[in-house]
């Protein structure tokens, strides 16, 4: 009897092993505006040549000189769209960037003249086959007005 006190006691005195903590969730892509350098969420637009930057700086660059400050290419201010990126459900704040048709992560990413984001096969399959219609808000879309897009820098 004696013994299973001290039995009882020692198992109390002994540290409890500590479990490692979880690892940590994976840290989606941000992007960056090329010129200011924030993340681009809620304000992104695209020139006609495919990049991407804050609609304020995008305006600002082309008031200035009417070139895309990237590639140097002539922009005009009609010839930059607002793009909208997938967002998780979970976090308004937080573009995915997987395909709305395929459901994987955007191959040679283009965007339509509406401002959705699909892999280029995807989006050319569907305007190609089944209608001239963006799988998302069903606005017109023709080929020649599809857009391909570069993502700028990631953390």
């Amino acid at each position: 009897m004696n013994i299973s006190i001290k039995t009882d006691l020692f198992l109390q005195l002994q540290p409890n092993p500590v479990a490692p903590p979880p690892p940590a969730p994976p840290r989606l892509p941000t992007y960056e505006c090329p010129i200011c350098t924030e993340p681009l969420v809620e304000q992104a637009t695209a020139t006609s040549c495919g990049h991407l930057f804050c609609e304020d700086c995008i305006t600002a660059a082309i008031h200035l000189q009417t070139k895309c400050p990237i590639c140097r290419r002539k922009v005009t201010s009609r010839q930059i769209n607002r793009i909208y990126f997938p967002l998780e459900a979970s976090s308004s704040m937080q573009p995915t960037f997987e395909c709305p048709i395929c459901m994987g992560p955007l191959v040679e990413q283009m965007a339509t003249r509406c401002g959705h984001i699909f892999c280029e096969g995807c989006i050319r399959d569907v305007v190609g086959f089944h209608a001239e219609q963006c799988p998302i808000c069903r606005r017109k879309v023709v080929h020649r007005e599809l857009n391909r897009i570069y993502f700028p820098t990631c953390n």
